[in-house]
């Protein structure tokens, strides 16, 4: 485990696909297949407000997180604080329930504590039952709903 270089931006690329893949076989109304041609990871990896950590099987990559530093909107309305958001989190399915997950989402713990931000937090779709059960085993607790209504029918 370690956080991703700029030497890793190929096989980052492809574990990226697969990512997009299995977010359109989950919604596939709204998510699409495509391609990463290195431009994503190559803005975080440059980024000073995040990072991208990944897992390592020899000298592949079979896991990443990508985590950013957020910060509440300047309204009355909120308490100010800072956090971390988990934009993408993605484990290589021959490599799932052999704590590959755990291990990345404790790199992101870690990244935020030193931060000092105050929580984590992440979007997972409705139709991701497994990755929902992941989350709530690793101590996520829903805290809001993401809701739509279709205007064109």
């Amino acid at each position: 485990m370690r956080v991703a270089a700029p030497d890793d931006i190929a096989q980052i690329s492809v574990l990226l696909e697969h990512s997009f893949a299995y977010n359109a076989a989950h919604q596939p109304s709204y998510y699409k297949e495509a391609s990463e041609k290195g431009q994503y990871p190559r803005s975080v990896i440059g980024s000073v407000n995040g990072d991208i950590y990944i897992a390592l099987d020899e000298e592949v990559v079979i896991g990443l997180i990508h985590v950013e530093e957020r910060s509440t909107p300047p309204y009355e309305t909120y308490i100010p604080h800072k956090y971390a958001e988990v934009v993408d989190l993605f484990v290589d399915p021959t490599y799932r329930g052999q704590g590959v997950g755990e291990a990345l989402v404790s790199a992101a713990k870690k990244w935020a504590a030193s931060r000092r931000l105050d929580y984590l937090e992440l979007f997972v779709l409705s139709e991701n039952d497994g990755g929902i059960r992941f989350y709530e085993r690793m101590g996520f607790e829903t805290v809001s709903h993401n809701m739509r209504l279709l205007l064109n029918d």
